[in-house]
């Protein structure tokens, strides 16, 4: 017998549906959440659309997860589906469950001609060593516009110390043919003064992505990896037409090191380093 099934939600199955919100209420991932006269007034069935996945195993048959969704239509295609919110329990993640609300979603009958659309346009997430090929991809796309003279290759980007020297963000289309859209390449540094803290190093969004928040949401995921790893601070170094970085300055209304505390910074060259006796 199957673990579980997936079906049509009814007004009947409201209540567990709000259990099932009031989990990700007490996990933070939720603040609010409306009641199920909310679900039943605001047009289950009609408004929007829910399917649920139903434990066949249990004592008694309860909810283990939902995705809700909704019809929209397209002037350029037709009738089309808009996913909305999908939350499995945590406890049967890896069982399959999202899987196979997807399949009964793609099932779902719109008509002649079906368009499915999912919120995320983009997840950001670490780069792993799989990523680099698409890294370069994209150091590419900025020698072409003349921004980069000799990036690394993959291979060197493996060899120097991904994950270890150095790491990166990406973020990734999940719409369109080009996984990565953009990149985040930062390290860990120490302060004699304050402790572990990141240097931002280099940041690039295709052009294309450059006004639908990528550069925010990977400067976000970054401040949320140094409070993960206990940094006491973030810190990255700006030119006037580095339009992400300074976007970065707006976001979080960081401190001018140069006007506050005098601070230069210098570099020495490799052609430099060699003559040094």
């Amino acid at each position: 017998m199957a673990e579980f099934i997936t079906r049509r939600a009814t007004a009947a199955d409201c209540e567990e549906i709000c259990q099932l919100f009031q989990k990700q209420v007490s996990s933070g991932n939720k603040q609010t959440s409306p009641s199920p006269e909310t679900l039943k007034k605001d047009g289950l069935g009609k408004l929007f659309h829910i399917l649920i996945a139903e434990d066949q195993k249990g004592a008694s048959k309860q909810l283990i997860a939902y995705l809700f969704f909704h019809f929209a239509f397209s002037s350029w295609e037709g009738k089309s589906i808009f996913l909305i919110d999908v939350y499995i329990s945590p406890e049967y993640s890896k069982k399959s469950v999202a899987k196979e609300l997807f399949i009964h979603l793609c099932k779902v009958d719109t008509g002649p001609l079906v368009k499915l659309k999912s919120m995320a346009k983009f997840i950001t997430r670490r780069a792993t060593a799989a990523d680099c090929e698409e890294i370069c991809r994209l150091f590419q796309e900025q020698v072409s516009s003349g921004d980069k003279q000799t990036p690394p290759s993959p291979e060197t980007l493996k060899k120097d110390g991904l994950g270890k020297l150095f790491h990166i963000l990406v973020a990734e289309d999940q719409k369109g043919a080009k996984p990565l859209i953009g990149y985040l390449f930062f390290h860990f540094i120490y302060s004699t003064w304050q402790g572990k803290s990141i240097l931002l190093t280099d940041v690039y969004i295709t052009p294309e992505f450059t006004k639908k928040s990528v550069a925010k949401e990977l400067f976000i995921l970054l401040c949320k990896t140094a409070i993960e790893e206990g940094c006491t601070r973030l810190e990255w170094a700006v030119k006037e037409y580095d339009n992400e970085k300074n976007e970065f300055v707006a976001i979080s209304n960081a401190t001018n090191l140069m006007d506050e505390e005098g601070w230069c910074k210098y570099r020495f060259s490799k052609e430099k380093l060699v003559t040094l006796k």
